[in-house]
């Protein structure tokens, strides 16, 4: 079963060359999650926070399991200031 917002990276069996990645994998993004992140941006860069847990497989293969986190941040209270209270 797949999840949206959730990925794995795999580590690489056989690197080709020493510049090939240690891990490989891939993220399923929810559309609209995505489309809420570029309207909510300043039009520079966009900032995905995820975490991960390390797993395995039915098969005994280990990998590292992705989680992105779609919380969105609250905007920070500005609290009121009342200039009747005498101090």
């Amino acid at each position: 079963m797949e999840y949206p917002n959730t990925g794995a990276l795999f580590k690489t069996k056989e690197k080709k060359t020493e510049k090939s990645p240690d891990m490989f994998g891939s993220l399923k993004i929810d559309k609209h999650y995505l489309l809420s992140l570029i309207e909510e941006s300043d039009g520079g860069l966009i900032e995905i926070k995820f975490s991960g847990w390390t797993s395995q497989s039915s098969a005994g293969v280990k990998y590292l399991s992705l989680k992105l986190n779609t919380m969105q941040q609250q905007p920070k209270k500005v609290e009121e200031q009342d200039d009747d209270i005498p101090f």
